[in-house]
């Protein structure tokens, strides 16, 4: 059980973390956007694991929204760089 725990922790870490980035440029708010999308696919691991199935849904719902902005930040990083 204590790997289980450990997931949940790594997903919380990852979570909090990606909150402490500072995000008021398009490239802070992409690398928060990651960290955060990577934590949320952790947490729905762990959700699926402990069978907390909404835990696991509302994290795939999060992962779709960040997944929506990454997209359109990568979009306008590249108009920028063209």
């Amino acid at each position: 059980m204590l790997h289980v725990e450990l997931i949940g922790i790594v997903g919380s870490i990852l979570v909090l973390l990606s909150m402490t980035v500072k995000s008021s440029t398009q490239k802070g708010n992409l690398i928060m956007r990651i960290i955060n999308i990577v934590g949320s696919l952790v947490f729905v691991v762990y959700g699926f694991m402990i069978s907390a199935y909404s835990t696991a849904f509302m994290n795939i719902a999060a992962t779709i929204v960040n997944g929506f902005f990454i997209y359109q930040l990568v979009s306008n990083l590249n108009k920028e760089t063209n």
